[in-house]
């Protein structure tokens, strides 16, 4: 009986798909019926923030939806670690005058993933470390996000030789877009230590950085400070997957206009995303941000000779998302300054695929490009 309701609420909702969901040619039908799914529940127990009556980031409306909006993403903390061979933990930095700085946040968690097999191989080699930063908008989320579950599972498949540790960063809008910059970036200069590489056996020649939507944002920004002069740290690669990038100058573009009414993430809601992230910073820290000024090449604090510096890249972008432009212009920067950096479609790059924001980080399908990236990066 249970199963026959399940499989007329799914005709059903295939049907209503059909005739009443505002339909994108490039999606696949499949995935509008997904994400038809997701949206009717966001409407219906979410009531998201950016459906309130006023925009305010302060208004009760907005502060009752962004409780209900954390609660939902924070369920992902709750996604069991099954499967052999994988094992995972929860480390607190910067809370010890070794490694501390005030600028970050307290005894801030770092969710490591590690192979049950390196752990007990007697001539243990050194690992790769790929430190990853969560999606969310800089809003919501957390380091246990559900796909780095996934990506480590796929990587140390077929590497037992490295560390996945994903930073729980500050979100907005309790705290300013820089301070999710300086906890990400304190975390990198943590892994770089001395102490720490011997510790957890690094080899600090392999480390890569990476994060999905906001996270590839983070993943792009954290990038570019270890290439400064200043910083001088050096990573075989970063990852940014449907980067989450400008704020400015991408309103307008054809990917915002063309892909408005997305249920998965459409153009109102990441615009709110953007409006909370900023809610605590200046104007003129907003007009400065740094990424839309890459986006733009003007006003930079990042100049042409640290984008030439910049480690080689992956950026997967997806064709129906709204964020699609922004991804593309970022790497068009980077191949006129650095021929090594390579753009990845979705569209072309799966063989089972779906070409919009939320579908990109459903299917594990995915994600198999990545890591063949990551594993072939000597």
């Amino acid at each position: 009986m249970a199963l026959n309701t399940c499989c007329m609420f799914v005709v059903a909702i295939a049907i209503f798909a059909h005739y009443f969901v505002p339909y994108n040619s490039n999606i696949p039908f499949t995935n509008n019926i997904v994400e038809l799914t997701f949206s009717i529940f966001e409407n219906l127990y979410i009531q998201p923030p950016w459906t309130c009556p006023t925009i305010n980031i302060t208004s009760p409306c907005e502060q009752r939806a962004l409780e209900r909006l954390r609660f939902v993403f924070n369920l992902t903390k709750y996604i069991p670690l099954w499967g052999l061979g994988i094992q995972s933990k929860t480390i607190y930095v910067n809370k010890d005058s070794g490694i501390y700085n005030s600028k970050v946040k307290l005894s801030m968690p770092i969710v490591l993933y590690e192979s049950t097999f390196y752990s007990t191989t007697t001539t243990r080699k050194k690992r790769k470390l790929l430190l990853w930063f969560h999606y969310g908008g800089y809003v919501v989320g957390n380091a246990k996000d559900g796909l780095i579950l996934q990506l480590s599972k796929m990587i140390l498949e077929k590497d037992h030789n490295f560390l996945i540790a994903s930073v729980d960063y500050r979100l907005a809008p309790e705290y300013q877009q820089e301070d999710s910059i300086n906890d990400c970036f304190f975390a990198l200069k943590y892994f770089t230590s001395p102490s720490v590489q011997k510790k957890y056996n690094l080899d600090v020649t392999n480390y890569f950085v990476g994060g999905a939507s906001a996270g590839g944002g983070l993943a792009i920004e954290i990038a570019l400070k270890a290439a400064a002069p200043l910083n001088n740290i050096k990573l075989k690669a970063h990852l940014a997957i449907v980067p989450m990038l400008s704020p400015y100058g991408s309103f307008q573009s054809h990917s915002y206009i063309r892909n408005a009414l997305n249920l998965g993430l459409s153009t109102q809601s990441i615009l709110w995303y953007w409006k909370a992230s900023l809610y605590r910073s200046s104007e003129s820290a907003r007009s400065a941000h740094t990424l839309a000024n890459l986006l733009k090449l003007e006003d930079s604090k990042y100049d042409v000779e640290i984008i030439k510096q910049i480690s080689d890249s992956f950026v997967a972008t997806a064709d129906s998302d709204v964020l699609y432009n922004e991804g593309v212009e970022y790497i068009q920067i980077l191949n006129q300054y650095n021929s090594s950096s390579k753009i990845i479609s979705s569209r072309h790059h799966h063989e089972i695929y779906f070409t919009t924001h939320l579908g990109s980080m459903i299917y594990p399908s995915h994600w198999a490009g990545i890591v063949d990236f990551i594993i072939s990066k000597k």
